[in-house]
Formats: C-alpha cells, structure tokens, sequence
C-alpha cells in the first residue's frame, strides 16, 4: 500500500485482498486489522476521518463485546521505546499512548506488527506489541521464517517462530 496513502494506493490494495481494515470474530477472539498506513501523512482526509471513526467504534464495540481482542497493523505502535521520536517505524508520538490506551480499554491483549524486518515484543500496561521475523530481509540478521500464533478458547495465546 506504501508510506504515502493515497486513494489508488488503497483501492488497489482493497481489491486484490478485499478491504484495507476489518473487524472479523473467529472462534471466539475478535481481531481488529487496522490500516496503521493511515499513520503516514495523507491528503486522504475524508478516507482518514471514516477510518478513524470505524476504529473507534470498533475499539468501543470490543470493550463491551465478550471475545479477546488482537489489533493488528502493519505499522508498529513503537519501534523501540514508547518515547523514541516519530519516524519510519511507529506511530506518531501525539497518538501513540491515546492509541495504546484505547486498544487496552477494548480488552486487546496483542498488537500484532510487521514493518520493522526485526523480531521485536514490548509491552505497554499489559498489553504486548509483537513483530514477527519476515520470509525475505531481517534487519536484525534473525533466521527467515514467521510466527505462529495459537489462540485457546479461554484467552490464551502461545506464538512459536517457525523457521524457514
């Protein structure tokens, strides 16, 4: 989808994988996909204020639904450090904590990411930001491979690297 949203960028992307972000309730858990490229700086302002209000319903929608949650994005909500400075690799410092906040009082226990090519688990408040191995470049110089998140009906979860 690239860095820069823009219209085209999404709809192309929409069309070959069906939407850019969804709510979907699959045994049990409810995971929200966010389009964390919304993040980036975008002239998309009427895509970017219906984003924003279909998260937020939808984070309030889980805070008062049942299921565990996972948020995923393909941007990290931090790279490094809650504090570190805006960039490439997170969320904008002026959202990042409203953001984490928000995912914590819809009941998330993970945040899913990419985006860094680097293995990386954090934690805010309980809530555990995770980014997994990729198949083609880590910058961390890991083993190619992925990870394999196994969810059980109560609420926990295990996440095992699978190499490649």
């Amino acid at each position: 989808m690239g860095n820069n949203l823009t219209t085209a960028n999404e709809d192309r992307f929409a069309a070959v994988f069906g939407y850019s972000y969804k709510t979907v309730v699959v045994k049990g858990w409810r995971f929200i996909a966010t389009n964390s490229q919304y993040w980036m700086p975008t002239e998309e302002r009427d895509r970017l204020g219906k984003y924003r209000e279909w998260l937020k319903g939808e984070l309030d929608a889980a805070r008062v639904g049942t299921e565990p949650v996972i948020v995923a994005g393909h941007i990290p909500p931090f790279a490094h450090a809650l504090d570190e400075k805006d960039g490439y690799s997170n969320c904008p410092k002026a959202e990042r904590t409203a953001f984490l906040d928000a995912c914590l009082a819809a009941k998330a226990r993970l945040y899913l990411a990419g985006h860094t090519h680097a293995y990386a688990a954090h934690g805010y408040k309980g809530l555990e930001i995770l980014n997994a191995e990729t198949t083609c470049c880590n910058f961390d110089f890991r083993p190619f491979g992925f990870r394999l998140l196994k969810l059980s009906a109560v609420g926990d979860y295990s996440w095992n690297f699978i190499k490649v």
